[in-house]
């Protein structure tokens, strides 16, 4: 549950910096949600030695390894196109200098990291039998497709998909 929270005012302090974007708050955005996000990431990343309390057969299991496998590769592809200072947003505080990418995944994903994320979390539900990724990956879709989409999409529709 702790976890959620923080999920939750992480992505809240995200959106709240672009939506009040300034060239002067930039590097206090980078710096401090960067930190934010690494701590997030981090924290999750230890929360998935906890004890299975879901129990999958082992073709579910494989099915959900490759469903991870699929997230970390879209993760990745959209962290090799965005270098890291476009994926914290700097087209919000500096707009003049941010091209659109709507080529590659991008042309058929509005948000290919969150949706690699949700991927990653149900991936890992059913490899390692762990019910709270399978809320994580409803609260990824939730706070990250839907909230902060609407905030980082101009022209966000009712389907982030």
């Amino acid at each position: 549950m702790a976890l959620l929270i923080f999920f939750a005012l992480v992505t809240l302090s995200h959106a709240i910096f672009l939506l009040k974007a300034k060239k002067s708050l930039w590097k206090l955005h980078f710096t401090l949600n960067s930190i934010l996000w690494s701590a997030l990431l981090t924290w999750l990343g230890f929360a998935q030695f906890q004890d299975s309390d879901l129990f999958f057969s082992a073709p579910i299991k494989w099915a959900g390894r490759l469903i991870a496998v699929a997230g970390v590769f879209l993760v990745f592809r959209v962290g090799t196109v965005l270098n890291l200072e476009e994926l914290m947003g700097r087209r919000f505080f500096y707009p003049s200098e941010s091209k659109k990418i709507d080529g590659g995944i991008f042309k058929y994903l509005n948000n290919p990291m969150y949706d690699g994320f949700i991927l990653i979390l149900v991936g890992l539900g059913f490899y390692l039998g762990l019910s709270f990724d399978f809320y994580l990956a409803g609260a990824s879709f939730i706070l990250l497709n839907v909230f902060l989409a609407s905030v980082e999409n101009y022209k966000f529709s009712l389907n982030p998909l």
